[in-house]
């Protein structure tokens, strides 16, 4: 008998025990949603074209390699004992269920994914078929729409602020800590609202959280065109640092590594005037989001 070589792949690898093969494979090929099979030693051994599109491993590159290539890290250890006591029981949790998860395609990028998991045995062995769906446009969808309440929420506040009797200095501080209180921003806690002076241009710090008193005291009156925040009153466009650069005029000994979004507060019955500036605080290195400049715009 001729002794198999280790680095030989499986004698299943492609097949599918208990099928017709070539007309499961040509329903699986048909299918939008990956479909693979592994054994009982965690081998891939059948890949559908959508499993290819989706993961972008080709048949060839990924038949014979172990399942957990498409699984993140910290996914490995549960994946290995719930399918180790699936193949020594016949029990296991996700088996005959639909759950949610994050995989791993060939360039190492995550996204989410719509698993469905079955399994079936022979007389000599288990199998267990998977059928996974990239949700990621889905997922991307349910984000927008929670961003979007959330975004109309905070709106519906503050207009319900604007028009509570209650003094003008209490009303900027409520304000304030609606918009730093909204969930998908990615703020550090503190910022400060100022108003423009009617006589001269310039602004007057009138709400702040979390301001250092060397700050408060240093920007307590900021002309236009000075620092970050005359800068955006000068110009009536929303300013993005994710960092103390050099536009960042006002500084002070032991200031702490961070960058801002500065939005111009615009008056909507009198074009171009600005009314004052909002700034708020983000940690050192944050990516400029546009859903973040969306809702500051809003």
């Amino acid at each position: 008998m001729k002794k198999k070589d280790r680095n030989e792949e499986p004698e299943d690898v492609g097949k599918v025990p208990g099928q017709k093969e070539p007309h499961f494979q040509q329903i699986a090929n048909a299918s939008p949603d990956a479909i693979i099979n592994i054994n009982s030693s965690d081998t891939i051994i059948f890949w559908s074209k959508a499993a290819e599109r989706i993961f972008r491993y080709s048949e060839k590159t990924i038949l014979g390699r172990d399942v957990t290539t498409l699984i993140p890290e910290r996914y490995k250890l549960a994946h290995q004992r719930g399918m180790t006591r699936f193949f020594k029981t016949g029990k296991g949790r996700f088996i005959n269920e639909t759950v949610e998860l994050e995989a791993r395609r060939q360039d190492g990028s995550e996204f989410p994914i719509e698993l469905s998991l079955s399994a079936w045995r022979t007389d000599n062995e288990a199998f267990a078929t998977g059928i996974i769906r990239d949700i990621t446009e889905r997922k991307q969808n349910e984000e927008d729409l929670e961003k979007s309440y959330r975004t109309q929420k905070v709106l519906n506040s503050l207009l319900h602020l604007s028009i509570t009797d209650i003094p003008l200095d209490e009303q900027l501080e409520n304000a304030l800590d609606i918009i730093l209180s909204v969930p998908f921003m990615q703020l550090t806690p503190k910022g400060g609202i100022f108003i423009a002076e009617e006589d001269s241009p310039e602004l007057l710090l009138s709400a702040s959280r979390n301001l250092p008193k060397t700050l408060l005291v240093m920007c307590k009156k900021v002309p236009f065109g000075e620092c970050l925040c005359g800068r955006a009153a000068a110009s009536g466009e929303i300013i993005f640092t994710n960092s103390v650069d050099r536009h960042h005029e006002h500084r002070y000994e032991g200031i702490v590594p961070h960058g801002h979004y500065v939005v111009p507060i615009v008056s909507q019955y009198n074009v171009g005037k600005v009314l004052g500036v909002l700034v708020l605080y983000v940690p050192a290195g944050h990516v400029r989001n546009i859903h973040e400049e969306d809702f500051l715009s809003a």
